[in-house]
């Protein structure tokens, strides 16, 4: 049996996370570098000094900056998905959650019961006019569509005092069509989601063959 010491054993801790010194990561091609090994950055809403998922990358790569981040996501190297939490996945490994996006598409419902009068609204919309934010699509109302589409005004999803998630039928089917994989964020404005069709947003090069369990 191979024996270390203490101090052998949190050097190498450190340095299988990339942490502490002698690692060489630089720019977005280490901030990439240390997703991979990873394996993903969960992406935290909450912010004090900065969002998390900036504080795990800095602590890594010396050099960091918050837009290496969306960055890599322009340029289809990351990816957002959910892995225990919403987070940024190397697009490298993009095949293996499709068996969850499968799971979740034959189930029914991620969450809530499926809105699928109003997923299939939001893909024509996507598929015609381009990557939206959920508040760039009208207002929904329960069995009746989209408020403008009925009224001829332009109508905005507005977060009422009173909404939540899982009161927004919109927001529910843009969560649902995301975790099925028919949708993915193409980028941020600001911390607001840029979605487009999945088929627009994956390179030609990645493997989308389903891994066996």
């Amino acid at each position: 049996m191979l024996e270390i010491s203490l101090e052998e054993a949190r050097k190498f801790i450190l340095s299988t996370q990339f942490l502490g010194s002698g690692h060489g990561l630089r720019n977005r091609a280490g901030v990439l570098s240390a997703i991979e090994r990873l394996g993903y950055i969960q992406i935290d809403t909450i912010s004090v000094v900065e969002r998390a998922h900036h504080h795990v990358a800095w602590s890594r790569v010396p050099n960091y900056h918050p837009g290496h981040l969306e960055k890599l996501e322009q340029e289809r190297r990351i990816f957002e998905y959910w892995a225990h939490a919403a987070a940024y996945l190397p697009m490298q490994d993009y095949r293996f959650t499709l068996f969850h996006k499968n799971h979740i598409e034959s189930g029914p419902g991620h969450w809530y019961a499926k809105e699928k009068q109003a997923m299939q609204y939001l893909l024509d919309r996507i598929r015609v006019e381009g990557p939206l934010r959920s508040r760039d699509v009208e207002k929904w109302e329960e069995d009746a569509g989209p408020v403008a589409a009925r009224s001829g005004k332009i109508a905005t999803v507005e977060k009422e005092m009173d909404k939540s998630w899982a009161g927004d039928p919109i927001k529910r089917a843009f969560r649902q069509l995301f975790m099925e994989g028919k949708i993915m964020v193409t980028g941020r404005e600001g911390f607001q989601k840029v979605y487009d069709l999945a088929e627009r947003v994956l390179p030609d090069s990645i493997d989308t063959r389903i891994p066996s369990r």
